[in-house]
């Protein structure tokens, strides 16, 4: 009864220490972070690994409860050994004695007190075969109970080295708790760093939005701006155009008046040769006049 019992509990213990194992072995791109899809698998760590512990103390204290059993069940039966043992003495003792009496009594009374003596030896000896089998029975439960007890041993052992293995992947997980609390706190470090930088990234595209804006608005501006002074441009060259045709029909103007004075100039200088031949000094008065006109002329 005692192996039917302990082999379910050695399968689970199996079973768990095979879980804690693969958990253990699980590749770390493959194991659920702090806040997977919004879930808390921190908190759910956290409790996984009470119950472990917890399970690993009641399995802990478990096999020295079935060993305190096993050993009270020992000495239960070691004392009913010494009881049976002694009843089984004492009733020797007394056949013993019965059959000294008895061999005492046959010569005197060989007919009358035979029948008696036979009957209570046939009682103690009835007494003694069931006291016989008493005692090959609890030895045989003691064989049984001793090869159980070896049995338990081996399974405790079994039981050692797996507790043994737990209390590893017990202890592997704590530090892998730490080392994924301490990643958790870097991570938060960096998300709140990276939400900073965010807003930082957020107000420096709003400032080049408005900043492309106005100069959008100030490109606009340049342009309509360019544009009149192309148009002022244009109406500059038409109206230098127009200046230059004006200026040369000036120059033409004034190298036709220049061309005038000169042969008004001739015709002065024709009349003063005339003037010598009609008299010096109405001469030298149209020649005064001639020169005043002539100078006038070239003044204006």
């Amino acid at each position: 009864m005692e192996g039917s019992r302990a082999s379910p509990q050695l399968l689970l213990a199996l079973l768990l220490g095979e879980l804690l194992r693969t958990v253990g072995a699980m590749p770390e791109d493959r194991k659920p972070g702090p806040k997977s899809y919004g879930f808390p698998w921190e908190s759910v760590r956290c409790v996984a690994m009470a119950f472990l512990a917890a399970l690993f103390c009641v399995w802990r204290n478990f096999p020295c409860a079935t060993s305190w059993l096993s050993v009270q069940r020992q000495t239960k039966l070691a004392m009913m050994l010494c009881e049976l043992t002694e009843e089984k003495g004492q009733i020797l003792e007394k056949l013993s004695l019965f059959q000294e009496e008895s061999e005492d009594l046959q010569s005197p009374f060989p007919n009358a007190s035979f029948g008696k003596q036979s009957t209570e030896a046939q009682s103690l000896e009835a007494t003694y075969k069931k006291l016989n089998r008493s005692q090959s029975e609890l030895e045989d439960e003691i064989r049984h109970l001793a090869k159980e007890i070896k049995q338990e041993k081996s399974k405790h052992a079994q039981q050692d080295d797996l507790l043994a293995d737990i209390s590893k992947t017990i202890r592997s997980l704590e530090e892998e708790s730490k080392s994924l609390k301490s990643q958790v706190g870097g991570t938060k470090t960096t998300a709140h760093i990276f939400q900073m930088n965010t807003q930082l990234l957020k107000i420096a595209v709003k400032v080049a939005l408005e900043e492309n804006s106005q100069h959008q608005e100030h490109q606009k501006q340049l342009l309509q701006e360019a544009e009149a002074w192309k148009e002022r441009v244009n109406e500059l060259k038409k109206r230098k155009v127009r200046l230059q045709d004006s200026e040369g029909r000036a120059r033409q103007v004034l190298n036709e008046k220049e061309n005038h004075i000169k042969s008004l100039c001739d015709r002065l200088l024709k009349l003063r040769d005339w003037a010598a031949v009609l008299g010096e000094d109405r001469d030298g008065e149209n020649l005064e006049s001639g020169r005043e006109k002539c100078s006038g002329i070239k003044f204006v």
